[in-house]
């Protein structure tokens, strides 16, 4: 009897654990069955996995001209259609910004453009393709007529579920602002800065920190252009341009004389908050100026090349005081017993006082100087010191001579003196050879020849 109870107890204690092991099994499945149900639930609100890729972005024109047309097509592939709905979106930032949710403009929201600021110029268009077991979704944004606040950062986002998928791309519609002068150049006596009014007053004997500022919608160098140079005219490179201290695109750090830089001015653009305008500068620590630029004008010129979008000029009228400085041949003829010849020089000087230049020669000991108006000698053999011509930068100063004598060729020392110095030049006065005497003297080169050919052929014969 004890053993029919011990066998009985263990058979029952066996199917008490099956059946423990059983609902455990029972409950383990439950629970995984439970677990694939809310997976394949939140998959088929959230399809992550059946996107192919990621979301791109095609621009057919990313650099516009002004009132250029282009689309940005956001091209997005999944393995099939999801099957909630798609939210699509086109956002827009500022140009070269990070993605984030502030500081964006909403364009459009599904086929709906929903900011009045771009209408009518943008517009909106979603294409399906649901062909070779690939759905493809296309959202178009087109722009027409493109202006300078167009330039921004292009965000396409697409929402399914909870969910985001997004790609961007940049467009760049290139404009200059505006050009500016900045100097640090001060007259401490006059206590006024050197720059008023469209003029620069400076000297020729000293240096100056001039920077050309030029405010542009992009820091692309390449597709930006900023020149300093000097030209006879106010307008921009038309004529006597001389290239200065720092050419387009040069790459130089502002710890050199000369640099060119590029920082954020920090300005907005208009009335779009999204366009961030940039300052580019041109300097030069030392820079001299000499006589030649006097009366010259001085750009700060900025363009774009590629956007077609126009040009800026800031000009400066130069005002630069200087020594006396010439411009003259140095050996000037004229032929024995003309009448009515002279020697000329021009005379640069800022300012100009011309009762301070003078010709000084000398004859057999005798020293002269003759100013403007004044003369030596008479009649037929007076010798003149006068003004030909003169102009705000330079007076042609001359020595007429009523007759060349002999005694005449010879040099002669032109001085002028203002406020920045005493300067000197010697011109040679230098007879002219006749054309008869230039051929008297080729039949006696030629005849000497011909003695000494027939000399030579009598030698030769003996």
């Amino acid at each position: 009897m004890y053993r029919a109870f011990v066998l009985f107890s263990f058979f029952a204690s066996f199917l008490l654990f099956q059946s423990a092991y059983a609902q455990f099994l029972l409950t383990l499945y439950s629970f995984l069955l439970l677990s694939n149900k809310e997976e394949e639930a939140e998959r088929a609100e959230n399809p992550a996995d059946l996107i192919l890729g990621k979301v791109e972005v095609y621009v057919e024109e990313a650099i516009l001209k002004l009132g250029q047309n282009t689309r940005l097509i956001c091209i997005t592939k999944f393995k099939k259609k999801p099957d909630t709905d798609i939210t699509s979106i086109w956002l827009k930032k500022a140009y070269d910004s990070d993605i984030n949710e502030t500081e964006t403009a909403s364009l459009t929201l599904g086929p709906t453009l929903i900011n009045e600021y771009y209408q009518p110029r943008y517009s909106v268009k979603i294409n399906e393709d649901n062909k070779n077991n690939m759905y493809t979704r296309n959202y178009t944004l087109s722009i027409v007529n493109a202006s300078v606040a167009d330039s921004g950062l292009f965000v396409c986002l697409h929402q399914i579920g909870t969910k985001r998928f997004s790609g961007n791309h940049s467009v760049l519609v290139n404009k200059v602002i505006g050009t500016s002068w900045n100097t640090s150049a001060y007259d401490q006596t006059a206590n006024r800065s050197l720059v008023e009014e469209g003029s620069l007053d400076a000297k020729a004997s000293e240096t100056y920190d001039l920077e050309c500022s030029v405010r542009h919608t992009s820091n692309l160098h390449v597709y930006n252009r900023a020149d300093v140079y000097i030209s006879g005219t106010k307008e921009s490179k038309k004529t006597n341009v001389s290239s200065l201290f720092i050419r387009t695109n040069a790459s130089r750090s502002s710890t050199d004389e000369n640099y060119i830089k590029t920082a954020v001015d920090g300005a907005k653009f208009e009335k779009d908050p999204l366009i961030q305008l940039y300052d580019t500068s041109l300097r030069n620590k030392k820079f001299k100026f000499n006589y030649t630029h006097n009366g010259q004008y001085l750009h700060c010129f900025g363009a774009n090349d590629k956007s077609g979008a126009g040009s800026k000029d800031a000009v400066i009228r130069l005002n630069i005081t200087h020594a006396p400085a010439f411009k003259c041949d140095h050996v000037q003829k004229a032929s024995l017993h003309a009448t009515n010849n002279a020697i000329k020089c021009k005379v640069y000087a800022n300012p100009m006082i011309a009762k301070e230049m003078y010709w000084e020669f000398s004859y057999g000991g005798d020293k002269s100087k003759l100013r403007p108006g004044q003369h030596k000698g008479k009649h037929d053999y007076r010798i003149t010191a006068g003004i030909k011509k003169k102009t705000n930068e330079y007076v042609e100063f001359s020595l007429h001579f009523a007759k060349i004598r002999q005694e005449y060729f010879k040099d002669y020392k032109l001085v002028a003196k203002n406020s920045e110095g005493e300067k000197s030049v010697k011109i040679r006065l230098q007879q002219k050879t006749s054309p008869r005497g230039a051929a008297s003297q080729t039949t006696a080169q030629f005849s000497m020849l011909s003695i000494l050919f027939v000399v030579a052929r009598i030698f030769s014969k003996a």
